[in-house]
């Protein structure tokens, strides 16, 4: 329908105004007839182009002549007057969405570097680690055993089970180191001749004070060599502890020499054993 209604006060007044109402048909042929001939304008990217993509110059006084919009004829008989240059204005829709999405890439940035991280040369020692405390003792012997061992023997190799001599601490550096001591051991003599033949042994070394307790375990190998008959000693020198009590999560090393143990307490279980790379 091209046609409006007549006599309303409000078609007269648009009459005396701006004329007639145009043809919508005919509008939109001299609109289509110039469309080769404007340029368009082409949609916003919301990223930086690469090093790699064309680089986008600034506009020179040529360009801006050569791109002024044409003005499109009105139907009404007046004259459409372009003030200045026309400019491409950014929707609040799309702004928005921009800063939105430059919102979630900087939230992604912190995401990849968590706070307070920093670099650091692999086993530096830093500030407030636990410190390791060397000490030293002497262990003696008791008269009277603590329990009797028991023995037997299977397919020629001769066991001696449950050994526990009476031990104690003398003149203990550090006082967690003091106490009452337990010691036990058990041995598989291969042969007779527990000097000559091999001999396979554990013992069991536990220190027990009112804090706490301290109990590690060590084995160790004697045998004579038949080629050379040199005595092989394969006797444990060091033995770990795990503390207990008021002194669990700490250990203590410790050699095995009676007369003149020496020792460091130290923070945290000794490191598991590697699980080995499958072969080829």
């Amino acid at each position: 329908m091209t046609e409006r209604p007549h006599s309303t006060r409000l078609h007269d007044w648009l009459d005396a105004t701006v004329g007639p109402t145009p043809d919508p048909v005919q509008g939109t042929r001299e609109v289509m007839s110039q469309v080769e001939e404007t340029s368009q304008v082409g949609r916003w990217l919301p990223f930086v182009l690469s090093r790699g993509s064309a680089q986008v110059s600034a506009p020179t006084a040529s360009d801006t002549t050569e791109f002024q919009p044409t003005p499109i004829p009105a139907s009404n008989g007046h004259t459409p007057t372009v003030i200045g240059r026309t400019q491409s204005m950014l929707s609040p829709a799309k702004a928005i969405t921009a800063g939105a999405l430059v919102f979630a890439l900087g939230g992604a940035f912190l995401i990849a570097q968590p706070f307070g991280q920093h670099s650091s040369v692999p086993g530096a020692v830093e500030a407030g680690v636990a410190e390791i405390t060397p000490f030293t003792m002497r262990l003696t012997w008791s008269a009277a055993p603590l329990q009797t061992p028991e023995q037997m023997s299977e397919r020629g190799v001769n066991k001696t089970l449950g050994d526990c001599p009476s031990l104690f601490v003398v003149a203990p550096s550090d006082p967690r180191m003091d106490g009452d001591v337990t010691f036990c051991t058990s041995e598989h003599v291969y042969g007779v001749d527990r000097e000559a033949d091999p001999n396979v042994a554990t013992a069991t070394y536990r220190i027990v004070n009112d804090e706490g307790a301290w109990q590690g375990s060590t084995s160790g190998v004697t045998w004579t060599d038949p080629t050379s008959g040199d005595y092989i000693d394969g006797t444990g020198d060091i033995i770990i502890l795990a503390g207990e009590g008021a002194y669990d999560g700490l250990y203590a090393a410790m050699t095995l020499d009676w007369s003149d143990v020496r020792g460091i307490i130290f923070e945290g279980a000794p490191p598991a054993g590697p699980i080995l790379p499958t072969a080829g």
